[in-house]
């Protein structure tokens, strides 16, 4: 028996499958931290949208950074 809850469906991956870590360990290309890209199996529909929100933030961040 899995200890995962059923996936919902409700909130979407962010991934865009251009997976690269940068220094601090956020994707450049969905602005995840690895360990939210970890955990994303186990979250709740809540907590999905508060990590899309923050991967959302993160990568305005790291598109505003000079190269």
């Amino acid at each position: 028996m899995s200890t995962y809850p059923a996936p919902t469906g409700q909130v979407p991956s962010p991934c865009r499958s251009l997976c690269k870590l940068d220094d601090e360990r956020f994707c450049i290309g969905c602005g995840r931290h690895v360990d939210d890209i970890r955990a994303w199996r186990t979250m709740t529909d809540a907590e999905r949208l508060a990590c899309v929100a923050r991967a959302a933030e993160k990568k305005r961040r790291l598109e505003s950074r000079p190269n």
